[in-house]
């Protein structure tokens, strides 16, 4: 990661920056103000942001725990275009994978684009909490693969 970005937890005043970051990025939804709300407030060791030496966000992670205890959920991890190539993502990734370890989280359940699922998987099985156990297939139209990590 370039030196002075740094990571801090979600604050619900990051809805404009996430949208932006979200709207750039292919596949993504946009979340609402009311989930990053909400995920600010009852999910904030699961869910980062990567600023700048300014303080802009240049990319974030969203993540939440499941009904089940040992479950979490990486909902998006997305980095601006043009700070893509700074291993953002990864240390998102890490950092998250990490704090899930740290509550008792032993599995990681993702989505994420196809071509980029297995990159995915590779980050979170690095960061210490396994290797991936399956695959779960939603509707192929979608583009999107969902993976289970443990």
């Amino acid at each position: 990661m370039a030196e002075g970005t740094r990571l801090r937890p979600l604050q619900p005043g990051d809805y404009e920056a996430i949208a932006k970051i979200a709207e750039a990025t292919r596949g993504f939804s946009v979340p609402t103000k009311y989930m990053v709300w909400m995920l600010a407030t009852t999910q904030g060791e699961l869910c980062r942001v990567a600023v700048d030496q300014g303080g802009a966000v240049i990319g974030y992670t969203l993540g939440m725990r499941t009904s089940q205890a040992a479950v979490g959920f990486s909902w998006q991890t997305a980095v601006l275009p043009d700070s893509r190539s700074r291993r953002v993502a990864a240390v998102l990734v890490a950092h998250t994978t990490q704090a899930a370890k740290a509550i008792g989280i032993s599995t990681v359940r993702f989505t994420s684009a196809a071509a980029q699922a297995e990159t995915m998987a590779n980050l979170i099985s690095a960061a210490g909490i396994g290797e991936i156990e399956a695959t779960i297939p939603i509707p192929a139209e979608w583009g999107i693969d969902e993976v289970e990590v443990h």
